[in-house]
């Protein structure tokens, strides 16, 4: 009896402390800029980080986003207020608008989707923290 009971205990202790992993969050922040260091600022500016498919083995893994201020900083909120992001790869999609309501977008239309933006980032223990993403005006 004893080595059943120690066996499901054990099995349990993994299972708290892999689940617990899963949640943890990493504070992740930076700046958006041209690359002649001027600043894209409306007011819709967005950054979204969207989980790369390979990083979620279940579905509906939460994406993580912020909004970009007039100086071009950011800093990402998942569940809570400037929580950060999960551990993982991502590829990064922005929405600066010059008003609400409208499509003037004051970025080329490749970074408003993860399918055709080149931007991409890896967060957690060994990832990133900080990031800086410089754009160009094609």
């Amino acid at each position: 009896m004893r080595p059943l009971l120690y066996l499901t205990g054990t099995m349990a202790l993994f299972l708290l402390v892999g689940c617990s992993g899963e949640d943890t969050m990493y504070p992740v922040s930076g700046t958006v800029k041209f690359s002649d260091g001027t600043i894209p600022h409306g007011e819709v500016a967005t950054i979204r980080f969207e989980p790369v498919k390979a990083n979620n083995d279940e579905m509906g893994k939460t994406p993580a986003a912020g909004q970009i201020d007039a100086e071009g900083k950011f800093r990402l909120t998942s569940k809570t207020s400037n929580d950060g992001a999960r551990a993982g790869d991502y590829k990064v999609t922005l929405t600066i608008l010059k008003t609400y309501g409208k499509t003037d977008s004051l970025i080329p239309g490749k970074y408003n989707l993860a399918t055709s933006t080149p931007l991409t980032a890896t967060v957690g223990p060994k990832g990133q923290k900080q990031f800086d993403f410089v754009l160009d005006r094609n």
